[in-house]
């Protein structure tokens, strides 16, 4: 008996020494990821917590790299903000649309989705999404990244692993000028080389959960009456219709307020010269892209 009792005791101070270790070390590792300036995490929050801007884009990294935050505002004389980020997901778009209008009421959301986006299954994307998992809006998506993020996340670090680095470059000044943004919008500068038109393929099956995820969301920005453009951005790629450019313009076309553009075989952006890479436009491509985007959307404000 008295070996039991010796043993619970060591075990009950070794687990206090780990949970005390993982409050110390997750509360310091939030206040890093709360105090960060400038880059990817940033923005992440501003889009988050604190835009108000009228206009708004959502989606990846061609989100983030094909709309040019100057020409919206320039054209609409109004505010505009690119909350685009690399590697993510139609999930994270809902995410983060759920939680911004929760805030406020935008003008307009142009939701930036791949072409395959819907044959994709891609759900670690989504650990993203952790350290903001006391947000209630984003807190009903991460079951989405597992079926055990509420067990996980009793631990302090684990929201923020892996992202050791890009806090401290986060915080540093260094960081800022290598970073530089417009309203989220990050140009990519270069040009790829020039070389033919290869055919973009769509393998795999329909994920029913992110199809069901952005079902969900289309209805919900329609309750909210807030006009939606659901957009394939520009790609170097020899396009055919994909299955999900189908969904998209299936379901957009149930409402009034909701627009499906493609222009993924769009023939204004057949020249490499425009691309930094086959999936993403360079800085020249994005004003290209930008300006006729804007065409459309005073067409479709009038």
């Amino acid at each position: 008996m008295a070996e039991v009792k010796k043993f619970i005791r060591s075990f009950l101070v070794v687990a206090g020494i780990i949970y005390l270790m993982d409050l110390s070390i997750g509360t310091g590792l939030k206040k890093m990821y709360q105090n960060q300036r400038s880059g990817y995490l940033y923005r992440s929050t501003y889009a988050i917590d604190s835009t108000t801007a009228g206009f708004l884009v959502i989606g990846s990294s061609r989100a983030n790299h094909h709309y040019d935050s100057k020409i919206f505002e320039d054209e609409l004389n109004a505010v505009f903000y690119n909350c685009g980020r690399d590697g993510q997901n139609v999930i994270y778009s809902c995410a983060l649309s759920s939680a911004i209008i929760q805030r406020y009421k935008p003008k307009l959301i142009i939701l930036d989705v791949l072409p395959n986006e819907f044959t994709t299954r891609d759900e670690d994307r989504l650990s993203s999404l952790l350290p903001y998992h006391d947000n209630e809006a984003i807190k009903s998506y991460l079951k989405y990244y597992g079926p055990f993020e509420n067990i996980k996340l009793i631990s302090q670090i684990y929201p923020y692993n892996s992202l050791l680095t890009s806090l401290i470059t986060g915080i540093s000044e260094k960081n800022k000028k290598r970073s530089e943004d417009y309203h989220g919008y990050t140009k990519l500068e270069g040009t790829m080389p020039d070389a033919p038109l290869v055919e973009f393929s769509e393998p795999g099956k329909v994920d029913s959960i992110k199809l069901k995820v952005f079902q969900d969301m289309l209805a919900r920005l329609d309750l909210e009456g807030i006009p939606v453009l659901v957009v394939f951005s520009p790609m170097y790629f020899k396009y055919k219709p994909t299955t999900s450019a189908e969904i998209c313009s299936r379901l957009c076309s149930q409402y009034k307020t909701i627009r499906f553009l493609n222009f993924a075989s769009d023939s204004a952006f057949r020249e490499s010269r425009f691309f930094k890479d086959n999936n993403h436009l360079n800085e020249t491509g994005a004003k290209l892209f930008s300006e006729e985007l804007v065409r459309n959307i005073q067409t479709l404000i009038r």
